[in-house]
């Protein structure tokens, strides 16, 4: 550690012993998600930095950087439930935003030296000195910076205009309304002076992450939206992304695995019967494959396989309403038990459904009518022929 932060030592030791932990925990949750590696490699920099007392390029920690470097840290292990790690990083944060060295005040002199060049004057010198200092002190003391002077003069004619406009004094009176009047000569008036605009000033300016930093966020927040199964938060990391490169390998890999996973969404939707979800959901994964230039056969065959899947749809046992409506059509009834019954519905007597059923007994279709508890059923998959 260099001079310039042995001061520092004591605080930095909790700081690098706070952060050893947390590169433990990134270590551990590595197979959890695959962010934290990255997470984990970032911590080992930071920590390498902080013993050696100064940046790899030799010169002092700048230790605001160092804070806003541990902030995707804290983000993953509140994204994934760790709200305490989260609090622990946010902690180190402000430590280390402490740290940061404010500006150089001017040494004062000490009692001691004050004292010294008392005695080694004579008491004329030290009259004359007093005098210089006193007035020296006075014009310290009432001299103003011109920049000031003029940001105050700015500020106070913003003041006097906002005031105006707020009580309508001025060029900013509401005009009465217009009566009508006989018509007379016009008048020439003079135009009303207005006050010039005041002048802006400039706002200091904030650092902004690196394009790197926020690449490596938004695709972190992608693959953790896809962890989840939450495609729509994904698609909108993935575009955020795509905004600041494009053909990176991470970028892709995630559009492809986002595709996948739509695709199985439409298969999962056909198998609820939400037929009306099933052909948006397929146009969604084929825009993101075909923005990043990947391949569509994939969605074009999920869409003709269900396209040709024979439409029906699925009721509960006391959606009698709709089983009433639906006499004649022919079902699949799937019962409590596990097994399964055919045939077709021939209406609801009371408490049972009145199914048709039709075997082959010795070469012919017998075809008789069973009468089925409905509270014995659990699902009834109703077609649409």
């Amino acid at each position: 550690m260099n001079d310039e932060n042995k001061h520092q030592g004591v605080e930095l030791r909790p700081v690098i012993a706070r952060l050893r932990e947390i590169e433990k925990k990134c270590a551990s949750m590595g197979s959890r998600n695959e962010e934290f590696p990255l997470m984990q490699e970032r911590l080992s920099s930071i920590i390498k930095r902080l013993e050696a007392g100064e940046e790899p390029s030799g010169e002092p920690l700048a230790y605001r950087a160092i804070a806003r470097e541990l902030f995707p840290v804290a983000h993953i292990f509140e994204s994934v439930g760790f709200m305490s790690v989260g609090k622990e990083i946010a902690h180190v944060e402000r430590t280390l935003q402490d740290l940061a060295p404010e500006a150089p005040v001017a040494d004062a002199p000490t009692a001691g030296s004050a004292a010294r060049l008392s005695t080694s004057r004579s008491p004329a010198d030290a009259d004359r000195a007093g005098a210089s200092e006193q007035t020296d002190d006075e014009e310290t003391d009432h001299h103003v910076p011109w920049p000031i002077v003029g940001g105050l003069v700015v500020l106070l004619v913003a003041i006097m205009i906002a005031a105006m406009i707020i009580f309508g004094v001025g060029p900013f009176r509401a005009k009465p309304p217009v009566r009508a009047t006989a018509p007379t000569e016009p008048v020439e008036t003079a135009p009303t002076p207005v006050p010039p605009a005041p002048t802006a000033v400039p706002e200091p300016s904030r650092e902004a992450p690196g394009p790197s930093n926020t690449l490596a966020d938004e695709v972190a927040a992608a693959r953790l939206a896809l962890y989840y199964g939450n495609h729509e938060e994904a698609i909108d990391h993935l575009s955020a992304a795509a905004l600041i490169d494009r053909d990176d390998v991470g970028v892709l890999e995630i559009a492809d695995e986002l595709v996948s996973g739509l695709v199985d969404d439409a298969e999962a939707a056909a198998s609820d019967a939400k037929w009306g979800d099933v052909e948006p959901i397929l146009e969604r994964a084929r825009r993101v494959a075909m923005r990043f230039g990947l391949d569509t056969t994939s969605i074009d065959n999920t869409g003709r396989r269900l396209a040709a899947i024979e439409r029906y749809v699925i009721v509960g046992p006391n959606d009698t309403r709709t089983i009433r409506s639906s006499t004649g059509r022919r079902v699949e009834l799937n019962m409590k038990d596990g097994s399964q019954r055919t045939g077709r519905i021939e209406g609801v007597e009371g408490a049972d459904l009145l199914l048709e059923v039709r075997s082959d007994v010795g070469g012919g279709i017998v075809s008789y009518t069973d009468k089925i508890p409905l509270a014995s059923i659990d699902t009834i998959k109703i077609f649409e022929d």
